[in-house]
């Protein structure tokens, strides 16, 4: 074994005891901690492999075993590329579907606030927009009405009793 295979091999090891690092320091989810363990137990099985890999350069009428491994490094890195990008669009998507909805709610809670509001308003006596005009049975040496009832009052039957009446 050379320096260069001890290399490779040191590498791939330290490559995957940082994949299980992230993996149990939950920094990498499990969906992609596997593909990362994937990738490297095959840079591991590369390193180990170096003497086959020149075989199989050989063999294919590859001159330069390392342009060999770069070519599937950079193919592997531009799948993992076009993988991370369709997940992307995928959460891209989820966002946008999320912030419509939250408008939806936000309008929904504002009509809502507006019509308690509204309600409240209608509901409390005495609190209403702007001055009143005075009532011209308050004005004094105004005329009553002898069909009016006072408040409170009633006759024997408890029925109300005209303000004449109970003025007396």
């Amino acid at each position: 074994m050379g320096v260069v295979h001890a290399i490779a091999l040191l590498v791939a090891g330290i490559f995957l005891g940082q994949i299980m690092l992230l993996t149990g320091r939950h920094r990498l989810r499990d969906r992609h901690a596997f593909i990362w363990v994937l990738i490297g137990g095959v840079a591991f099985a590369a390193a180990l492999g170096l003497p086959a890999l020149n075989a199989i350069s050989d063999a294919i009428g590859v001159a330069y075993m390392p342009s060999l491994v770069f070519l599937g490094a950079i193919y592997l890195i531009l799948t993992l590329l076009m993988y991370q990008t369709m997940v992307l669009s995928s959460h891209q998507d989820g966002i946008r579907t999320m912030a419509q909805e939250i408008a939806y709610l936000r309008r929904a809670v504002e009509t809502n606030q507006n019509v308690d509001q509204n309600r409240r308003e209608a509901e409390s006596p005495g609190k209403s927009a702007g001055p009143q005009p005075p009532d011209a049975s308050d004005a004094p040496g105004a005329p009553t009405d002898p069909t009016a009832t006072a408040p409170g009052a009633t006759d024997a039957s408890g029925e109300p009793q005209p303000a004449e009446a109970s003025r007396s």
